[in-house]
């Protein structure tokens, strides 16, 4: 990584609030949310964090869409520069998704290791939901 580039720790703080349209945890968390929810959400002020950041409802509603159909979603560049990153749903059955787990690197991340991510990524989060799911029974 060239000096240029900021680090990983520049990129997320533990607690920090990021909008939800500009990365992939959150693009997870509204996708798989209420279509009033998505609505309302696409239907508001969407903040450019950078140029690649999607701002208009409407194409952020299809990106949202995509989600579903992909089951997971992407952020290039969208919050931060030199930021990519890829995220999952963690699912407990048909309920509402509450979780997302997902990466987040300075390279763009290619056809071939989002096949790899995305098999790693979707094991830990069944993982992760059978103990959610155990936590709140």
């Amino acid at each position: 990584m060239s000096s240029a580039q900021p680090s990983a720790a520049s990129w997320s703080k533990a607690g920090a609030r990021t909008p939800l349209h500009a990365t992939s945890f959150g693009k997870v968390l509204l996708g798989y949310s209420t279509v009033e929810e998505k609505q309302a959400y696409c239907a508001g002020e969407l903040a450019a964090c950078t140029p690649q950041t999607i701002t208009d409802g409407t194409a952020l509603a299809a990106a949202l869409e995509r989600i579903i159909y992909d089951g997971c979603a992407t952020a290039d560049e969208e919050y931060q520069p030199h930021l990519h990153g890829l995220a999952v749903p963690v699912t407990r059955g048909a309920e509402h998704v509450e979780y997302a787990i997902g990466l987040a690197t300075d390279a763009p991340i290619s056809g071939y290791m989002k096949k790899q991510y995305l098999s790693e990524l979707r094991y830990i989060a069944k993982k992760i939901a059978g103990i959610v799911g155990r936590q709140g029974q």
